[in-house]
């Protein structure tokens, strides 16, 4: 039966490869564990009880060790929404209630959210929702 514990790890490690998780590998612990224990002259069913044990604790484990590595080690880098609230921009024409403007090279629809901002006056993004730019004149 060791070659079904060997075909198991293999399995594991291909689906983590094609699934760039890194968490059913965990589980071939479990299966070395079964491997280790018919070395010893455990049963079938001793092995596979060996197997769920030791592959459950080290999946549950492994993936909050996993997870603590990610947030930690990847560069956690803004996306463009996340960029552009907060910033500050020029009008070059009246915005009243709705219109669709030019940020960054990217047409946005804004919808201000107070008085009417005229030409040359400051304004600043407060939010985004439903592909909307939130705007308001800035003092």
């Amino acid at each position: 039966m060791m070659w079904l514990w060997a075909a198991l790890i293999v399995i594991v490690v291909v689906l983590d490869m094609t699934t760039s998780n890194i968490l059913y590998s965990w589980m071939g612990l479990g299966f070395l564990a079964a491997i280790a224990a018919e070395s010893f002259g455990v049963s079938l069913p001793g092995q596979i009880v060996i197997a769920c044990l030791v592959g459950s604790v080290s999946f549950v484990f492994g993936s909050y060790i996993s997870r603590k590595y990610v947030r930690r080690n990847i560069d956690q880098t803004p996306i463009l929404t996340d960029k552009i609230v907060g910033t500050v921009h020029t009008a070059d024409r009246e915005i009243t209630e709705e219109t669709q403007y030019k940020i960054n090279g990217i047409y946005w629809l804004l919808r201000n959210e107070g008085p009417t901002i005229h030409p040359g006056e400051q304004f600043r993004i407060v939010g985004i929702k439903n592909n909307r730019l939130y705007i308001v004149k800035e003092n």
